[in-house]
């Protein structure tokens, strides 16, 4: 076989030397930016994830705190019949339990105990509650309706985990 001056001379051989001592850098570059994209595609994917997720849960908010609005604005008849009165305390409880589990499984438990917390809550007297067992349910569910302003405003409990 000829030597290598053979096929290149002068700077072509200069060219060709520098060429083949560029390949396993040019490679290793070619690798590098794929590898990149692949992350950058990767984070952005999470990032649409998490903003998807983010929006899912602030709706689901905004319906119980909805939904806790009626029980609280609810005019009861001063002669509502213990029955009667029962039904609407349940129904304050069985939102109450279905609100702090529907928080706990999708955005942790430190959401949920933020949800439930009462502390420094004001003691008031409502001229529409019909009695004192009233008035304390109209009291909670208003400052859990507060509370639940605070994770829908606050980014903060929007990445909760469990």
């Amino acid at each position: 076989m000829p030597a290598l001056q053979h096929w290149f001379t002068g700077g072509a051989l200069a060219a060709f030397l520098a060429f083949l001592a560029a390949v396993p850098t040019l490679g290793y570059a070619w690798y590098r930016a794929a590898l990149s994209e692949q992350k950058a595609f990767i984070s952005d994917k999470k990032a649409t994830a998490q903003k998807l997720k983010a929006e899912q849960t602030r709706g689901a908010l905004q319906e119980f705190y909805m939904e806790v609005g009626s029980i609280i604005a609810r005019p009861l008849p001063k002669d509502i019949s213990d029955e009667d009165f029962r039904k609407y305390a349940n129904e304050a409880d069985e939102w109450v339990t279905r609100t702090a589990n529907w928080i706990s499984n999708n955005m942790g438990v430190a959401a949920m105990a933020r949800f439930l917390d009462r502390t420094g809550m004001n003691d008031a007297s409502y001229l529409r509650a019909v009695n004192a067992a009233h008035n304390s349910i109209i009291l909670n569910l208003t400052r859990h309706r507060q509370n639940l302003l605070v994770l829908m405003e606050t980014p903060a409990w929007s990445g909760s985990q469990h």
